[in-house]
């Protein structure tokens, strides 16, 4: 019997179940799995959508090196934390103080440039403790009292002094209260302007908190309100500047321990100076450093020694649109400030004109009066009105479709204003939370008799809260509720 073979026949031979081996080619594998491949973009994409914008990478370099990544926050320059102050002494005569108003209820002539910073005393109607001043003198130098107190009406905003990048924001109830902490790197050093030095700003007693830890803000940006959280008599800004060498921000010279251990209460020891030199070692004057506003270090000049040309690029571009975009904002403010003196002349002069329309040998008539002589001889009142605020109102909840709220413009007065004059767009935005907004911008033919309506459609659960930009207030928050 012979054998033959199964090819001479043209058969093949194939098992019936095959035996799965090790795979010898795992891109071939993976070649065969879209849907590895569909998971691996998603999750780039999602990391990448993350790390897009002003504080992906900060937060990235925080969260995984325990630091920020401030190589390209270059400095140019320093303003007040407050723009602007109430006159004390004319608001006064309309019955106005700090400690029964708020800032919006300020009239608008009545608000002056932060005057500028001599020496701080216990009398002085806007700085009541200067620099290692004291609570019962408050003049710079008598205590221990770290950074400066500045007299302001609830609600005042307050501005970064310089570029920098957020690292604190939180609420020190036993202190501080609510308080901002900046960092500021490749600042002049005070002692020796010609170098460059690491300092950190704090803001505190804070009534609202705008900005969060790791965000980048720009000189003169908008970053809180003024308050009185925390360890506070009166409404105040508390604000000081720290070395980076300082052991914590914002620093304070002693601890709760030394002063008991001293037997002296917080207030009698920055009264008593305790641990005063310390703060010489560790903080720089406040408000002299923004009031000597020392110019940068040099266009030409890179922000680290070791940084590449294609980095010195893209340092001195950010240099350049900062500088650009301050430009425009002084622009804007002396327009709109020269608005207003515009505006303060010609009530001035109506005011004269009702006064001189009164009896001669009557007494000298006060504002109140004035006014009322001026509604009597029907002299008319220029319109429109300037807004000042604006009152957001909702029900207070949301489920899963459009909500609707009002705005309603304010004037200084606090009533409404029935014939606004807005001179931009007013924009919706989220606060907190997030959400879509039709319309987006208002325009002054959206609002009848000083109200407009807008719909709301919050992303998710989260709550919402509002804010009409460029007006500070925010909404009372907006609760998803399950139906």
């Amino acid at each position: 019997m012979s054998l033959t073979s199964k090819h001479r026949f043209g058969f093949k031979v194939a098992p019936l179940h095959v035996r799965k081996g090790p795979r010898r080619y795992p891109l071939q594998y993976l070649k065969q799995r879209s849907s590895f491949w569909i998971a691996a973009l998603s999750l780039i994409a999602f990391v990448a959508g993350n790390m897009v914008g002003q504080n992906g990478w900060y937060a990235f370099w925080k969260s995984v090196l325990g630091g920020y990544d401030d190589s390209l926050i270059v400095y140019t320059g320093t303003v007040a934390p407050i723009e602007r102050v109430p006159d004390y002494e004319r608001w006064s005569l309309y019955g106005g103080s700090p400690e029964a108003h708020t800032f919006r209820q300020v009239p608008a002539h009545l608000l002056v440039p932060l005057p500028v910073y001599k020496l701080a005393n216990i009398h002085d109607s806007v700085y009541s403790v200067g620099h290692m001043g004291s609570y019962d003198e408050g003049g710079d130098g008598t205590g221990s009292h770290p950074g400066v107190d500045i007299r302001t009406p609830v609600g005042t905003p307050v501005v970064a002094i310089a570029n920098g990048i957020v690292t604190d924001v939180r609420d020190d109830p036993g202190g501080f209260g609510q308080l901002i902490v900046i960092r500021h790197p490749h600042a002049p050093d005070p002692l020796n302007p010609k170098t460059m030095t690491v300092l950190h700003s704090a803001y505190a007693h804070l009534s609202v908190q705008l900005v969060t830890e790791g965000q980048v803000v720009q000189k003169g940006e908008e970053i809180g309100l003024t308050g009185q959280t925390g360890f506070a008599t009166g409404p105040h800004l508390h604000f000081q500047i720290d070395r980076d060498e300082a052991p914590w921000h914002p620093y304070w010279p002693f601890t709760a321990d030394e002063a008991r251990t001293a037997g002296l209460t917080l207030s009698a020891a920055v009264n008593h100076g305790l641990n005063k030199q310390m703060l010489e070692k560790f903080m720089v004057h406040s408000m002299r450093y923004v009031q000597a506003n020392y110019p940068p270090l040099g266009e030409g000049r890179t922000v680290l020694q070791t940084e590449s040309s294609s980095s010195v690029s893209s340092v001195q571009s950010v240099r350049q649109r900062t500088l650009t975009t301050y430009s425009r904002v002084v622009a804007l403010r002396e327009e709109r400030r020269q608005i207003r003196l515009a505006r303060q002349r010609s009530t001035e002069l109506r005011l004269a004109s009702a006064a001189e329309a009164s009896s001669s040998s009557s007494p000298p008539l006060i504002l109140s009066e004035i006014i009322i002589a001026m509604a009597d001889q029907n002299i008319p009142v220029s319109e429109p009105q300037e807004v000042f605020d604006v009152d957001i109102q909702h029900d207070g909840q949301f489920t899963r479709g459009w909500e609707t709220v009002r705005i309603t413009l304010l004037g200084s007065d606090g009533n409404i204003v029935q014939h606004p004059r807005i001179d931009r767009d007013l924009l919706s935005r989220t606060a907190y939370g997030t959400a879509e907004f039709r319309p987006e911008r208002l325009s002054p033919l959206d609002f009848q008799n000083g109200t407009a309506l807008i719909h709301v459609l919050p992303r998710g659960r989260r709550t919402v809260v509002i804010r009409i930009e460029p007006f500070p207030t925010l909404s009372n928050p907006m609760r998803y509720v399950q139906q």
